[in-house]
């Protein structure tokens, strides 16, 4: 099938087959379909099983976009982990952690939310000091952790300090973990790929899509904030 693509995603996401992009395009007949694709054009090429049709009321292409980003990142995240494990997730935007959190809920996963800044933090979230040391933070942080996931746009004195206080097994994620400016295949036959791509966005799709478009994936502000900035 060919589409015309709307808005799409400025960096790739990491899915389970390599890391992909977003679009929003319409077929001939004025369909809405989304796709997970390794390359971005004006007009794609690619299989039905490919794409997934979405018919949403009252949501723009950008609202759609922005929520199946969040909704992708949050599954990149959390897909791994078990019940009863713990992540710590940093410097995250509000809106991107009302993704995360109801997740982590679902899955009986712990999630603590740290940040460097009261402003517009949740009173839940942990506020540290920007040059907190080691021995301060462990006095207010508990370090166990399967992973933590720093959505910092630069790496700084406190995420260094975060790191190095958790334990060897935590995995740890970022920005350039979780996005990339190129996408890439782990070489699944085509047919297989497009049916769990599609499958994954499926699962993005069907969690309360555009209840609340997280507006920081709409700014262009550098990070996280790119990932669904539009392509000509």
């Amino acid at each position: 099938m060919e589409l015309r693509t709307s808005p799409s995603s400025f960096l790739a996401i990491r899915t389970l087959l390599g890391y992909r992009f977003l679009v929003l395009g319409y077929d001939r007949h004025g369909n809405k379909h989304l796709a997970l694709t390794a390359s971005v054009a004006s007009v794609l090429r690619l299989s039905v099983m490919a794409a997934m049709q979405v018919e949403l009321e009252n949501a723009s292409d950008e609202d759609i976009l922005c929520s199946v980003a969040a909704r992708l990142i949050t599954l990149a995240i959390l897909d791994t982990m078990h019940t009863g494990q713990r992540a710590i997730v940093h410097n995250a935007a509000p809106d991107l952690a009302d993704y995360i959190a109801p997740e982590a809920s679902e899955k009986n996963v712990e999630i603590v939310f740290t940040t460097a800044s009261k402003e517009d933090s949740p009173p839940s979230w942990l506020v540290l000091p920007p040059f907190a040391g080691p021995s301060e933070i462990l006095q207010v942080l508990d370090p166990r952790a399967s992973c933590m996931v720093d959505f910092s746009s630069n790496s700084d004195d406190l995420s260094m300090t975060l790191t190095k206080i958790l334990p060897l097994h935590c995995r740890k994620e970022s920005l350039e973990t979780l996005c990339s400016f190129k996408a890439y295949d782990k070489h699944y036959k085509s047919g297989a790929t497009d049916e769990l791509l599609r499958k994954l966005l499926l699962r993005a799709v069907n969690h309360k899509l555009v209840a609340t478009p997280p507006s920081s994936l709409k700014t262009t502000s550098i990070g996280i904030n790119e990932v669904t900035d539009n392509h000509d």
